[in-house]
């Protein structure tokens, strides 16, 4: 198979090469404007327009105003169209095949005759997709049912295809967090709104692409209806049915046998067996000819997917241990012998150690009417349902109940140096049900209107594999004095309880106005959402282990004397309910108020100017503290000297408005569509992560406790006393009935005039057609405003520091506030990333059935360092030199400096009607990511944060001492710098930056290349193409790996922290030595190395639809 898919690879490269070589809150609808015009050039008012969608006979009328102007808004996106303008007096004027992107407005200059001839049949079929179009100001992307219908893909994921956006990283945009996005289908939201996790959408991936008609990506939309992000706004709109009965029947699968096997020059990848299997339905249908149509899908999807590739050590066999190629520390003798002394003591399943399989099933239904009242006024109604039950893989590193030091940055449950047994791990249940409506009307020659309501709930619950009640084990094993995890079982510590239900309701109503040249326009959106969030961590208890030996001597022998390098167990206190999981609200509402005119001044200049205010509010009944204010802490602000704050769990954020003023523009420069010069300038507005509010709820010390001990801490200040390990979850619970509500260790508030995110999104672009290429340059640059940032007001500067190369590292006291609070985090605002991008792209359709597409885009994003995380303590900048709460600016995470993005199709029905066989290529290529050289080692005192690196330029530069074992020295300073200066020198950034402090996120990964490849073979059944086909359908991605098994593989670091912080001396100098690889005893010398997973490898899905 894989020389047939090779050869096929070929041939289309070939081909390729030789192509080379020769609006509302959520964007719905389209719209047809234009100027009506005798054969003199006088404007034509009271001519009489029509607009029929060929496939549905849906009808759109208008009249030209005294302007000779007409507006035909709230159009059904697609086509093709028919446009009749008729004048008594006038030849009849007919536009055939007119095809309407999502969101565009097709700008019509139509010139009237009185001539008797006979018109000819003018074709417009270049309409959709063109990039000279009057309404486009800021950077969009539009992404047609052609071209959705045709890419490359195996997740069949809208995200899969919104990756043709020159400006995208994967699911970020703009350089910013991807929860800061606006997802909407029909116009409905429909966002992962809490922000739980790395799925965009309510529920991850929620409707079949076989049910989308249309998908547009919007980076700056200078629109004011559109809100509700800071990243992108990404809008979809359904498929709806026609006058035709058409319906699909598919079915698509891949395998192991469909995928790679080795990389890197032959060596073979883990793998166990899996598959996927898709089967899905559509059917579209008139009810009502001309009036009712219903569209309808279904969707099942069943994956075995490999779950953990990673394999125990096999000293006997040769298999030590190698983080490249996913062999664990720990040994197969020793898996085994947990797993069976597991079973036989406590008559716990531990499941497989290795090689694992993960399931996810999950279907999607979707269906939609779409009725014509008449021709102006028209109503949709969308109903989709997605159920989903998925295997998880084991948190990384995230703890609770114990001090942010405790939480190990630099190692992780899943990664290679570990293991997770398969019960150690969670299952994810997904419900998802969305319903929306939208009215749309024209009333009169003047004014239109569109009202959306929409109502989406989406549940989200966990599951514990084998439905075991065990203790969470996680053991450790040191390299030195680096704790790294070394395997982990039982119940996954956030898993127990864990519930998440979100409803969303919102209403939009757009109202326009035609007065002339000008479209007013005037609108309401109102939100409301709810989130009923159990989050009860470590229910079933959970112990740290700092070693195997610890772990076999306290758990399996049961040595009462073994103590745990950490232990925690969650409890409520309802006394009345002491095993009812507790439940926290979170609320929050949103109005949005707009106004907007487009003014068409020239018949090639549009200028839309707007301004749109948000009144949110935070409808949230949460419960008072009395210990917490009764403790009288008055605290100042690091981000505001001077101001001092007093904690309160029950305060939320009062209404604090929000104003959006923007300002867009689009000018034909010499009139005739060959040059288009657009922009604005504006402000947009996002949301809220609304984890991070809650979390305020969540630890208030009134509904739920922890506890939270160290190895010393037992026994000690009323803590219980340690009676060695139990499996009895319920064994160290506290009793309610005697528990008083708690000033919790770490707490969360939130500052009272917290305001929605902001950006500041200013755009300037270029459009060019010449000899058919189109050729555009544009310019992006954003501010934000209001980030969201957690300060922990715990940390106090000292007013000392440690010197390190002539740089002051400032440190600080972790302060217990009140004498108990350990961390105090305070949500708050802080202006913050910057973004910059230049974007070069060239496109051309040649005819005959070839398109290309190029872009390349050079970009900069900077921030403040916040994390990505869904705790409160992930908004508290980690990687920093002058302190966690006033973090310097470096590189965004999700900053990308160079992408390139191309797209080649194919189809050689443009060269023989008889042979209808479509090839698409996708390219990507640009730096993999950003990463931070930091020290190990608690240099400054603030726990769970790591302080940027130091580049030294010489032995004294670094700071380097003698490394002693034993009471003998085993390495000098001056052995120590050989290694780490070779090392240096092989690193572009570090060589490039000697005698400087590295900066967040400063050094870069290496570009990674990759090429997907879709092929599609349609064979009629039948003379009419339309009736009855069969298509074949094979997806490859990466091809450039089944070519080399070297290419399109990513990279992985080797080592980050290359120095450990052994102290000071007596002048307050650090003192280092240097960290071998973690779990090893070498030292890094490549700086990257392969990744070495089924990731990397090339991947194939195979499929055939029947369209009848």
């Amino acid at each position: 198979m894989k020389k047939i898919l090779q050869s096929l690879c070929v041939v289309t490269l070939l081909l390729a090469l030789a192509v080379g070589s020769a609006f509302a809150q959520g964007v719905t609808t389209s719209a047809i404007t234009g100027v009506i015009k005798d054969d003199k050039g006088e404007e034509l008012p009271g001519a009489t327009v029509q607009a029929i969608h060929t496939p549905s006979g849906t009808t759109y009328g208008a009249v030209s105003n005294v302007s000779g102007r007409f507006r035909m808004l709230n159009m059904r996106v697609g086509g093709p169209y028919t446009l009749k303008v008729s004048f008594i007096g006038f030849q009849e004027y007919e536009l055939q095949n007119i095809d309407l992107d999502l969101g565009q407005t097709l700008n019509l200059n139509i010139a009237m005759t009185t001539s008797v001839e006979e018109l000819s049949e003018i074709l417009v079929e270049a309409q959709r997709g063109q990039v000279i179009d009057g309404d486009r100001t800021g950077a969009s992307t539009n992404l047609s049912n052609e071209r959705i219908a045709s890419m490359p893909t195996i997740n069949r994921s809208i995200n899969d295809f919104t990756r043709l956006n020159p400006q995208s990283n994967g699911t970020s945009f703009g350089g910013a967090d991807n929860r800061y996005n606006n997802y909407t289908i029909d116009g409905n939201l429909y966002n992962n709104n809490f922000g739980l996790g790395s799925s965009q959408f309510a529920g991850g991936n929620p409707i079949s692409i076989d049910a989308i008609e249309e998908v547009q990506v919007n980076i700056a939309p200078y629109d004011v209806t559109q809100s509700g992000f800071t990243g992108a706004s990404v809008n979809a709109v359904t498929k709806s049915g026609t006058n035709s009965i058409q319906a699909t029947a598919y079915t698509l699968f891949r395998n192991q046998n469909t995928q790679g096997t080795t990389l890197n020059g032959g060596q073979d990848v883990p793998f166990s067996e899996s598959s996927t299997q898709i089967h899905g339905v559509t059917l579209g249908l008139p009810i009502i000819k001309d009036k009712l149509f219903f569209f309808g899908s279904f969707e099942f999807e069943d994956n075995a997917i490999p779950g953990d590739t990673r394999r125990a050590a096999r000293p006997e066999q040769g298999l030590l241990p190698d983080l490249e190629l996913g062999i664990a520390r720990m040994t197969a003798d020793q898996a085994e012998f947990v797993q069976e002394q597991m079973q036989e003591i406590y008559g716990y399943e531990t499941g497989a150690y290795e090689n694992y399989p993960f399931e996810d099933v999950a279907t999607r239904l979707n269906f939609r009417l779409d009725y014509n009242l008449n021709q102006s006024n028209k109503i949709m109604v969308r109903y989709n349902n997605f159920q989903q039950r998925r295997d998880v893989g084991i948190n990384g590193n995230s703890i609770r109940g114990l001090p942010a030091s405790e939480r190990f940055r630099n190692t992780s449950r899943f990664g290679n140096e570990a293991l997770t047994f398969r019960n150690g791990n969670y299952g994810s249940e997904e419900d998802v049900q969305s319903i929306v409506g939208e009215w749309t009307s024209n009333i009169g020659n003047n004014m239109a209107n569109k009202l959306n309501i929409g109502y989406t709930s989406a549940i989200s619950q966990r599951f514990i594999p084998g439905d075991q009640n065990f203790p969470m084990s996680e053991i450790l094993e040191y390299d030195g004095s680096t704790p790294l995890y070394f395997a982990s079982l039982g119940t996954e510590l956030f898993t127990r309880g864990n519930l998440l239900d979100n409803k969303t309701f919102n209403i939009t109503n757009n109202f326009n106005y035609f007065m002339g040249d000008h479209t007013f326009t005037a609108g309401v959106n109102f939100e409301y959402m709810t989130f009923d969030n159990a989050f009860n961590p470590t229910w079933d208890s959970w112990y740290r282990w700092n070693s195997y030996d610890d772990f076999v001597a306290a758990v399996i022998d049961r040595d009462p004397s073994v103590r745990p390098a950490g232990f925690a167990i969650g409890f409520t206190y309802d006394a009345e309910n002491p095993n009812v999981l507790p439940t926290d609200r979170t609320q929050f509402g949103q109005v949005g108020i707009y106004v907007q005119d487009e003014y068409q001044a020239t018949n090639d200049l549009k200028v839309t100017a707007g301004l749109r205010v948000e009144l949110p509010f935070y409808p949230i009944d949460a419960p008072r503290n009395p210990r917490v204010e009764a403790l009288g802490i008055s605290v100042e602000n690091p981000r505001n000297p001077g101001e001092f704050i007093e904690p309160r769990v029950d305060n939320f954020p009062s209404i604090n408005p929000v104003f959006s003023p923007r300002l867009g523009f689009n000018w034909d420069a010499f009139g005739d569509k060959t040059l288009q010069v657009r922009g604005g300038t504006g402000i947009f507005t996002g949301r809220p992560i609304f984890v991070h509010l809650s979390n305020q709820i969540n630890g208030n010390g009134v509904t739920r406790g922890f506890i939270g001990l160290l190895e010393d801490d037992w026994g000690q200040d009323g803590n219980p006393t340690w009676e060695g390990f139990q499996a009895d979850i319920n064994y160290y619970r506290p009793d309610p009935s005697v528990q008083e509500p708690t000033v919790s260790s770490s707490l969360s508030i939130t500052d009272p005039n917290f305001q929605l995110p902001q950006t500041w999104r200013s755009n300037l672009a270029a459009d060019y057609v010449y000899n058919g290429f189109v050729f555009t340059v544009e310019g992006i640059f954003s501010k934000d405003y209001n980030t969201p940032f957690s300060a922990n007001l715990s940390s106090v500067p000292t007013g000392e520091s440690v010197n390190i190369g002539g740089n002051a590292y400032p440190t600080y006291d972790q302060v217990a506030l009140g004498g108990e609070i350990n961390e105090l985090y305070y949500l708050t605002n802080i202006d913050d990333r910057t973004y910059a991008a230049l974007t070069l792209g060239v496109q051309k359709d040649w005819g005959k059935g070839i398109f290309t597409s190029f872009n390349y885009t050079r970009s900069q994003s900077r921030d403040f360092g916040l994390g990505g995380g869904s705790q409160a303590a992930s908004l508290w900048p980690a990687d920093v030199q002058q302190g966690r709460n006033n973090p310097e600016e470096g590189f965004s995470r999700n900053d990308q400096p160079n992408r390139v993005v191309g797209l080649i199709a194919f189809n050689t029905k443009g060269l023989n009607e008889s042979n209808n066989t479509s090839f698409n290529l996708y390219y990507s290529a640009g730096e993999q990511g950003r990463y931070s050289y930091t020290y190990s080692g608690n240099i400054t005192g603030e726990g769970g944060g790591s302080s940027l690196m130091y580049i030294p330029e010489s032995l004294e530069d670094a700071q380097l001492i003698d490394r002693i074992a034993g009471g003998s020295i085993v390495q000098t300073a001056e052995q120590q710098w050989n290694i780490l200066n070779n090392y240096i020198e092989n690193d572009p950034y570090l060589s490039e930056n000697r005698g400087t402090v590295s900066e967040r996120n400063g050094a870069v990964l290496p570009w990674l290349h990759r090429l997907d490849l879709s092929v599609v073979q349609t064979i009629n059944l039948t003379k009419d193409p339309s009736e009855h086909r069969l298509e074949f359908r094979a997806d490859i991605l990466n091809v450039l790996n089944m070519m080399n098994d070297s290419w399109g593989v990513s990279r992985q670091t080797v080592q980050r922290n290359l120095m450990n912080f052994e102290g000071t001396d007596a002048n307050g100098n650090a003192q280092f030595t240097i960290n071998t690889i973690q779990g090893e005893s070498t030292y890094p010398t490549d700086v990257t190395i392969p990744n070495f997973d089924l990731g990397q490898t090339w991947s194939a899905q195979f499929g055939v639809k029947y369209i009848f």
